[in-house]
């Protein structure tokens, strides 16, 4: 392609896009092959003037990127991705502090009352039976203590043998009991 691309459309060297978008398409009704009849270099004006469109099309797209304007202060460099590592070490540490603080205590701390009743009936456990008929945990050593108790059934059965056994104060069920030694 020898000649200006702008005079090949026949636009001004400062056209617009959408000038040089009208321009390209009137003459591309004109010039196209199909449309020129039987002129025999229609389609050397139609190629010529393909190459002048797609010469200002890439004149008008946005700069190269190694032409950067004066006025924008150049890029900071891009830091290189670290992939995220896990800290063992630190949970290491922290496993081994929380160990520590474990045996500590429980070197350091008073063990719980064996006698001390907790209120929840259990096999073996030591009760008193009040005046209303229920089964109270007491401790053993207490002279409150007169039956130990054998077994723990649904509130609607008995202990059998005719024997009712005593309702646990929890409502939990029946409890079976033997006389203390």
């Amino acid at each position: 392609m020898g000649r200006d691309p702008h005079h090949v459309l026949g636009v001004a060297p400062g056209a617009s896009q959408d000038e040089i978008r009208a321009a390209y398409r009137s003459a591309a009704r004109r010039l196209h092959p199909d449309r020129a009849g039987h002129d025999p270099r229609a389609a050397d004006h139609m190629a010529e003037l393909n190459a002048a469109y797609a010469a200002l099309q890439r004149r008008n797209e946005r700069p190269p990127m190694s032409a950067a304007p004066a006025d924008q202060p150049p890029a900071r460099p891009i830091a290189p991705v670290v992939a995220a590592r896990f800290p063992w070490r630190l949970v290491a540490g922290l496993a081994v502090v929380g160990s520590l603080i474990v045996i500590a205590g429980a070197l350091f701390a008073t063990p719980e009352d064996p006698e001390r009743p907790d209120g929840v009936l259990q096999i073996g456990s030591c009760v008193r039976v009040d005046a209303a008929g229920f089964a109270i945990e007491e401790p053993c050593t207490s002279d409150g203590a007169r039956f130990v108790v054998r077994a723990i059934v649904p509130t609607d059965s008995g202990c059998g043998a005719g024997d009712n056994g005593y309702l646990d104060r929890l409502g939990l069920g029946r409890v079976c009991v033997d006389q203390m030694p």
